[in-house]
């Protein structure tokens, strides 16, 4: 009997412990620092470009606008002089804990790539939120960040 609530309590200790490392880490996950590929464009407004290592571009577009929480929205990549075997974008929000909104990109040809979506309504009533592209190259890949604000509505 003993050894049954020994066995037990260090089952609980140890559970306990996984708990809280995976607590931790998801919180240092979110509080990471991050730099949005073009951080004076505004999403809201109009598509924002990055230029590339090398040579080359990427641009992110969403409509309709304004964004709003809970809209179907299209989601557009174009990019320049570089080839790319598949796309996708990772959305989350950086002021809540929003989970990840994954959206796979069909290619378009030409260097485009569309998507729909949504982003999920939170009850701030500025929200900010980080979307990050994901592109797999011939080569191997990178990935840009952008930055979008929405409000409320």
């Amino acid at each position: 009997m003993k050894k049954s609530l020994e066995l037990l309590m260090w089952g609980t200790v140890l559970a306990l412990g996984v708990a809280l490392l995976a607590s931790y880490r998801m919180q240092s996950q979110q509080s990471a620092l991050w730099i949005a590929a073009n951080p004076d464009c505004d999403l809201q407004k109009q598509p924002c470009s990055t230029v590339l290592e090398g040579s080359g571009a990427l641009t992110l577009a969403i409509t309709p606008r304004p964004v709003i929480a809970l809209k179907p929205l299209e989601f557009g990549v174009t990019l320049d002089s570089v080839s790319a075997n598949q796309l996708w974008l990772e959305i989350s929000g950086v002021n809540m804990a929003m989970g990840v909104t994954r959206i796979l990109m069909q290619g378009q040809g030409d260097g485009t790539f569309k998507g729909k979506g949504l982003l999920p309504v939170c009850s701030v009533d500025q929200m900010e939120w980080r979307i990050r592209v994901v592109v797999v190259t011939p080569d191997g890949g990178f990935d840009r960040t952008f930055r979008l604000v929405t409000m409320r509505g």
